[in-house]
């Protein structure tokens, strides 16, 4: 039984970890950047031209025709599995040029792909096509491409061949002119999106993940510390308006208790108790009338109720220390549901005198 250490588990741990944060890293880069994801392995390229195998990249003596070439790979996959390319000539796929906007650069292969129905019998489900950019989508204005497409079933009678053999596929692009120099396309990848037709990228090496990674974390561990940061000062500032608008209503509350005190002494100094002048016009009405409204603001009482008879109230109202006037407001007419004349009445309240001021209603200081 072998023994593990401490040591053993916490280096394998770091490995796992640094597996895991290079695959992630490696997701994130575009796909001519991904070490290994770029292309799959080819053990070796054929040329098909006209549905025949005619050649091999680098060329091989005595492999230029179909047979030949079949019976070698036969041989060759019979030691090791033998993974084989298929490369066309461009003469022999469709070649339509496409522009779209900058903005629509993502949608580029959907809108190539509707306009090749649109324009073509094609179907989708009949072809292989790949999308080829002058300038990689990059710079500014419209974007102008190459919307290639071969027929599915070319390919796959190829694939058919080769595949019949022992051999595995690997993909399938094309070629202008140099069957070395093939252009960045694979037809038999379903996820191909915008290619250039410029060389492949440098792939980054482990090391220089590894460096990605610690600056990433770095700058998480920074990002994180700045947002803590501005959170507090956010918070502090806040705290600080909060305590000036609590000065400031309390400021303001302890002015407006100042300003009022005096509003209400002059007031309970200029008219009577309400308790006082409620008590009186209680005393005075007849038991035949009662009130169902009463206003009392601005030194003036407003009643409203019924009773029988009413045009008797003001002059008996107006008998009270506490009323200077009353005044009729409205119409007296007889409710017939119950047989009572409505009133409506205002009574203007008497202000208070120095010579009264100390005096009981009714009475005059000596």
């Amino acid at each position: 039984m072998v023994m593990r250490t401490p040591s053993a588990d916490i280096s394998a741990s770091i490995a796992r970890g640094f597996a895991w944060w290079s695959g992630e890293l490696k997701s994130l880069l575009p796909p001519g950047l991904r070490s290994g994801d770029s292309q799959p392995k080819t053990d070796l390229v054929v040329i098909a031209q006209n549905g025949e195998l005619t050649g091999t990249v680098p060329a091989l003596s005595g492999l230029a025709d179909t047979q030949s070439i079949l019976d070698d790979i036969e041989r060759r996959s019979r030691r090791r599995p033998l993974r084989v390319r298929i490369r066309l000539p461009l003469a022999e796929c469709l070649v339509r040029p496409i522009t779209v906007p900058r903005a629509a650069l993502a949608d580029i292969v959907r809108i190539a792909a509707l306009d090749l129905e649109r324009t073509t019998p094609l179907r989708r489900p009949d072809i292989h096509s790949a999308i080829l950019a002058g300038d990689g989508g990059r710079g500014r204005g419209p974007v102008t491409a190459e919307h290639i497409v071969v027929k599915r079933s070319k390919v796959a009678a190829l694939q058919a061949q080769i595949t019949g053999v022992g051999a595995e596929i690997s993909g399938a692009d094309c070629f202008r002119a140099d069957p070395a120099a093939p252009l960045p396309v694979d037809f038999l990848n379903d996820r191909e999106g915008l290619s250039d037709g410029g060389p492949a990228p440098a792939l980054f090496s482990g090391g220089r993940l590894a460096m990605a990674a610690a600056a990433l974390a770095f700058a998480s561990l920074a990002i994180a510390t700045l947002r803590h940061e501005s959170a507090l000062l956010g918070l502090q500032e806040e705290t600080a308006a909060v305590r000036s608008r609590v000065l400031a209503a309390r400021s303001q509350s302890a002015d407006g208790d100042k300003a009022a005190w005096p509003a209400f002494a002059q007031l309970k100094s200029t008219y009577p108790p309400v308790v006082e002048i409620l008590e009186d016009l209680a005393r005075r009405l007849p038991d035949t009338a009662y009130v169902t409204q009463l206003r009392l603001a601005d030194g003036t009482v407003e009643l409203g109720g019924f009773g029988r008879p009413v045009r008797s109230l003001a002059p008996e109202l107006e008998q009270s220390p506490f009323i200077e006037s009353a005044t009729i407001t409205a119409p007296i007419v007889t409710d017939e549901k119950l047989q009572k004349e409505r009133f409506d009445l205002r009574l203007r309240l008497a202000q208070k005198t120095l010579e009264s001021s100390g005096s009981a209603p009714g009475e005059r200081a000596p």
